[in-house]
């Protein structure tokens, strides 16, 4: 993991900061460093089991898209699979706090479901692409704002409960 961070405190915070293993200042090489580094900072980095996950997902969506037609699978638990998809990807790059990530993921599929309302697709002239109908969608749904719901809560309980199991106190970015 490259970070980069300045940290402006004492050689003797930089050593508390170092033993304490929550941030790797090693490549520092600054003069003057942070005095408090907030533990849910963004940063970064790759994460190789949560691009796993998402790749799993995509080719789960994929399939789901390509072959299921029915009133529940495509419209309905595909859409909560497009949310943990999302909160995969972004997780894959970004390091930040799981509660954070699941609002923001949250926050963008409800947008897109809004754009939905407004026939963006058609406004744009996207709506005889394929592609475009799959990633924009083509129609507002209740029912597809519970499913983004219902995606997020389930990222929150099986993050904080992993965080848990981990560490005993609480979810470590990583």
């Amino acid at each position: 993991m490259l970070t980069v961070v300045r940290f402006l405190g004492s050689e003797a915070q930089y050593e508390k900061y170092q033993a304490n293993k929550e941030y790797d200042l090693s490549i520092c090489h600054f003069p003057y460093f942070p005095a408090t580094l907030k533990k849910s900072a963004t940063m970064l980095s790759f994460n190789y089991r949560y691009f796993l996950c998402f790749i799993g997902l995509f080719i789960t969506e994929a399939l789901i898209a390509a072959f299921v037609h029915d009133n529940f699978i495509r419209p309905t638990f595909g859409d909560f699979l497009v949310v943990l998809l999302m909160y995969c990807f972004l997780r894959s790059f970004i390091q930040t706090d799981y509660r954070t990530l699941a609002i923001v993921v949250g926050l963008i599929a409800y947008i897109v479901e809004i754009t939905q309302y407004f026939h963006l697709i058609v406004l744009l002239g996207l709506h005889s692409s394929t592609a475009a109908q799959w990633i924009l969608g083509t129609g507002f749904s209740w029912g597809d704002i519970l499913a983004y719901t219902l995606g997020v809560i389930f990222i929150w309980i099986v993050e904080s409960k992993r965080g848990k199991s981990l560490t005993g106190v609480g979810r470590q970015n990583g």
